[in-house]
């Protein structure tokens, strides 16, 4: 176990030290006398166990300084806020603020100290494992299992938020729909299982090629899209469109066979084909199926109206 005490004041800090000694005999306990809150991340890094804390500092309130270990950005640590005074408010203020425990001083003991640790070190542990429980659930809603990219749902949800985002920008959107070609010959003369490799594969094929700014979906079956965001002209995402379909003819390997599909694309813009999201999808699904029907590969939705 690592822990990091941070108190200033010398008679406090040595008995501190040697309750943690008899508490964790085999414990590595650094000390600070001081730290800022633009501190919190680089203490964070070094990976503590648990971090006791004066709410007492010469450059600034301990509170201020455990606000930064639970910000975004900082890794979250067991803390355990220290006070000379027995005050029930910075209790409240410090659990609050995230402290694991409130210890005093004047009531410091090895036993006391341990189970203070312990008890801190297991919660956060705990709460590590629930946010990470609730990353992966959240993940799993919104990303396809096979491909790895986003669903159906995801893409619906960021269209919303980009169609927003543009509007308040006054600026512009692109839309691509892509639909596989020969799909379903390949399904039934290799087999389903080879029929998802090709899917990954044109997932992974898609992530190559667009910006990093852009986000291809798979919505389901051989269907996939792309949104793009800011920076796009109609000549840049024509360009793409095209780029992905002669990616897609190239011959993709299973085992000793080589297997050929292709892509159908349609492409719609905010806000020159659509305002609305329902617009904007139903448009480019007129595309791509132009573009499938005359096999041009990529074709470009007609203006509204």
């Amino acid at each position: 176990m690592r822990i990091l005490l941070i108190e200033d004041d010398a008679v406090d800090a040595k008995a501190a030290q040697r309750a943690l000694r008899i508490a964790f005999p085999e414990a590595v306990v650094d000390r600070r006398n001081d730290a800022r809150p633009e501190d919190a991340a680089q203490i964070a890094q070094i990976g503590y166990d648990c971090v006791l804390l004066d709410y007492q500092l010469p450059s600034v309130l301990g509170i201020e300084l455990l606000e930064r270990f639970h910000a975004d950005d900082v890794e979250h640590l067991a803390v355990i806020m220290l006070t000379g005074a027995g005050s029930e408010r910075i209790a409240v203020e410090a659990m609050k603020a995230g402290a694991e425990d409130y210890l005093r001083k004047d009531e410091i003991s090895p036993d006391l100290l341990r189970r203070a640790v312990l008890g801190a070190v297991e919660r956060v542990r705990l709460q590590r494992q629930v946010a990470e429980y609730q990353q992966r659930i959240e993940h799993r809603a919104l990303h396809d299992p096979l491909t790895e990219l986003g669903n159906r749902a995801h893409f619906h949800a960021c269209l919303d938020r980009l169609l927003a985002a543009a509007l308040r920008r006054g600026d512009g959107l692109g839309l691509m729909l892509i639909d596989l070609d020969r799909f379903k010959a390949v399904n039934d003369t290799f087999g389903h299982q080879v029929g998802d490799h090709v899917l990954q594969k044109v997932a992974g094929l898609l992530s190559a090629l667009v910006r990093r700014a852009d986000m291809p979906f798979r919505l389901g079956g051989d269907e996939f899209a792309i949104l793009l965001d800011t920076g796009i002209s109609p000549a840049g995402i024509c360009h793409l469109g095209q780029r992905i379909v002669e990616a897609a003819r190239q011959p993709i390997c299973i085992g000793e066979d080589e297997v050929y599909i292709g892509a159908s694309i349609g492409i719609a813009l905010y806000p020159v084909h659509g305002e609305d999201a329902d617009t904007l999808i139903s448009q480019a699904d007129a595309a791509m199926y132009e573009a499938k029907r005359n096999g041009i590969g990529c074709s470009v939705a007609s203006m509204v109206g």
